[in-house]
């Protein structure tokens, strides 16, 4: 089950209920991290770009 979703322009992230299950505190942020990551690499590339 989608407990969130959130739209930026183009993209759309979904976050299921399960996403986390089983996970420690620190899988959980590196996977938060890696995120964000992918989000701000990708507006910089576009702001390049433009």
């Amino acid at each position: 089950m989608i407990v969130e979703e959130i739209r930026i322009r183009g993209a759309t992230i979904r976050v299921h209920d399960d996403s986390y299950v089983n996970r420690t505190k620190e899988e959980i942020q590196s996977s938060i991290d890696a995120c964000s990551r992918i989000i701000r690499e990708a507006l910089i590339r576009k702001e390049k770009t433009a």
